[in-house]
């Protein structure tokens, strides 16, 4: 529903933000930071402001008018707090740095690393290795297979332990001792199982590094739930198992990976920042216990990292497998990308009917949203799917035109309905080639019910080469 004029919001907490070194009884609160950091970058003309008070056991009056002030005072994106009358406001400023204090690794301590064969987990185990002969212990969902398999998958291009066990005896290489513990850092009894592995195998446990994540940018009003919860899951839930099983003084050091996006808040993360600025409060909330908790708030690495590896995949810098050629209509070749999902691509010229005969009014050549449908259907064609499909939130995020030839790739990632698929084009920004979000929707496979009323929006009109 649209909205006339500007609209503000004011978020009230209490206990959710931490001044100097009070406590911070509720760290979960501060997840509100996602929505109320990201929605003003989204969607122009809101403002939104965070006001935080004690917390307090029933009525309190003397609130009463600083929060009536707070709610009619200028409309402005402010992160501010209330404590014994007083209003605080957070507020950047540059700050010289200092000489690093050198961190305390013993030599030969055991480390354990969550998301610990991402781009961040396996630099950090190497350093660890390097600087202090470490026994690294990495946390991953899914088992590597026993060593005497290893000769034959080490090349395998299909198949994703491959480049697990490469970097595991890289690691190896540098003299670490190195153990996999599967397990889904989200359950409780797959971790306990992992962390009692690891103390039998490599000893007590030093230190962890929670550098599991994941990321999933779309704008806020295009989020299912069980994207929202993918993205929160490994840091918010994974930090709340690790909290469980390795209470205050169990490990000397905890260093949780956080980001600079709680700072910058970009558009189409509103659960990524919700997540991240969980881990800084948590840290805040654990000060000057047993256990050092710190959260650090990093950018993108050089060539490493979640935010990294998102940002090479749209300039079109993820390594694909080889691709064979196919014969369909309007894609010519099928392959799969770094993450082994089927990728089919295609060079669009002016010269196909689908674009000549699709012009704007002066002349660009633009593909149609039904040639989109066109695309999916020869892609699950070409991957050998028969059944009946039905697509689901289909969402155009920006027109693909052609005005000369134009690469385009289709991407078909496996889910338990049927696929994911994201449809790129070729793409240039400030002199760097990359591939560019044109279209995303859900794909379900299987025979669908018939409705008892036809929705004619509903239905979609299938280009065909004979129209």
């Amino acid at each position: 529903e649209s909205v006339a004029g500007p609209l503000h919001v004011t978020v009230i907490t209490a206990g959710a933000a931490r001044l100097r070194d009070e406590a911070l009884p509720w760290p979960e609160k501060a997840a509100i930071a996602g929505p109320a950091r990201v929605l003003p970058h989204e969607m122009p003309g809101i403002t939104v402001s965070t006001l935080d008070i004690e917390p307090r056991k029933g009525a309190d009056s003397a609130l009463t008018w600083p929060i009536l002030e707070e709610l009619l005072a200028t409309p402005g994106n402010t992160i501010a707090g209330l404590r014994a009358g007083r209003r605080y406001e957070q507020v950047l400023r540059p700050l010289a740095l200092t000489a690093p204090e050198a961190p305390d690794l013993p030599q030969g301590a055991v480390w354990v690393i969550t998301g610990g064969f991402g781009g961040i987990g396996l630099t950090l185990a190497e350093e660890l290795i390097r600087r202090s002969d470490a026994r690294i212990a990495l946390i991953a969902r899914t088992p590597l297979p026993p060593r005497t398999e290893w000769a034959a998958l080490r090349d395998a291009a299909h198949d994703p332990r491959a480049g697990r066990i490469r970097a595991v005896e890289r690691l190896e290489a540098l003299g670490g001792q190195v153990h996999v513990a599967a397990g889904d850092v989200c359950n409780i009894d797959d971790m306990r199982a992992s962390l009692d592995e690891i103390r039998n195998t490599l000893g007590p446990i030093h230190g962890v590094i929670h550098a599991a994540g994941h990321i999933d940018d779309a704008p806020l009003m295009a989020k299912t739930t069980s994207a929202v919860d993918a993205v929160l899951a490994p840091k918010v839930h994974g930090l709340r198992v690790l909290d469980t099983l390795l209470p205050d003084g169990a490990v000397k050091v905890m260093v949780l990976f956080s980001s600079t996006s709680t700072l910058t808040a970009p558009a189409g993360q509103v659960d990524y920042v919700a997540a991240n600025e969980y881990l800084n409060a948590f840290a805040r909330s654990r000060a000057g216990g047993k256990t050092r908790v710190l959260a650090l708030n990093w950018g993108i690495w050089a060539d490493v990292g979640m935010a990294a590896e998102a940002m090479a995949a749209r300039l079109g810098q993820t390594p694909a497998l080889p691709a064979t050629p196919v014969d369909l209509p309007l894609l010519e070749e099928a392959g799969f990308d770094a993450a082994h999902n089927r990728r089919f691509t295609a060079r669009l010229t002016t010269d196909q009917w689908v674009l000549d005969e699709h012009r704007t009014k002066d002349g660009r050549a633009i593909l149609p949203g039904t040639g989109i449908l066109e695309l999916v259907a020869e892609a699950l064609r070409g991957q050998g799917e028969t059944d009946a499909f039905e697509i689901r939130d289909l969402v155009f995020f920006r027109a693909l035109e052609v005005d000369s030839p134009r690469e385009i790739r289709l991407t078909l990632a496996r889910t338990d309905e049927g696929y994911a698929i994201e449809l790129r084009s070729e793409a240039e920004l400030r002199g760097r080639r990359g591939f560019a979000l044109n279209a995303q929707a859900r794909l379900l496979l299987g025979p669908r019910p018939v409705p008892d009323t036809l929705d004619i929006d509903a239905i979609s009109t299938r280009c065909t080469k004979d129209m």
